[in-house]
């Protein structure tokens, strides 16, 4: 019987050994085994080893490979620098969501926006909201082109509603 019970608990807890865990680095925090969860406060950082978030205070899901963050966060991954005022990661549909104050910048395109997010499968940016793009003008497919006979404001912005950013092509799109 015991042996049965140790074999059990061997499969149980291999699976979630084999999962990658995330290095983090805080002033204080909790970890709930039962829901394999950290609770993070005081300069927060968690490191997956391909994107690197900052905040003030987060949590962890190991299990479901998500972590919700807040409070000046920073989301990088290579060139791409997202900051805002929250951020939702999944890792499972490898997507990132930040809200409130959103600002992005990845090889002299700057966006600010009411909402962001990133899907790095797809390698789009999406962004919502009021929407400010200061890009050069080779960014810009024919499809978004209308953009740029709007006409540029006196700091050299463009204003819209929505729009999506390829990190990959280097494009707008919608």
């Amino acid at each position: 019987m015991k042996k049965l019970i140790l074999i059990l608990l061997l499969l149980l807890v291999f699976p979630l050994s084999c999962l990658a865990k995330p290095v983090i680095k805080c002033d204080r925090q909790t970890f709930d085994p039962i829901t394999l969860t950290y609770y993070l406060e005081g300069n927060v950082s968690v490191d997956t080893g391909k994107r690197l978030i900052t905040a003030n205070k987060a949590k962890v899901e190991l299990y479901s490979l998500e972590v919700y963050a807040e409070g000046e966060i920073t989301l990088t991954q290579d060139n791409i620098v997202f900051t805002g005022d929250a951020v939702h990661v999944t890792g499972s549909d490898k997507t990132a969501v930040v809200t409130g104050n959103v600002n992005f910048a990845e090889n002299g395109v700057n966006i600010k926006a009411d909402r962001g997010s990133f899907n790095w499968g797809t390698k789009d940016a999406l962004f919502e909201g009021k929407v400010r793009i200061k890009a050069e003008d080779v960014h810009f497919t024919e499809n978004t082109s209308e953009l740029l006979k709007s006409g540029k404001d006196e700091n050299g912005g463009i204003t819209t509603e929505r729009i999506i950013y390829n990190v990959r092509s280097k494009k707008f799109h919608d």
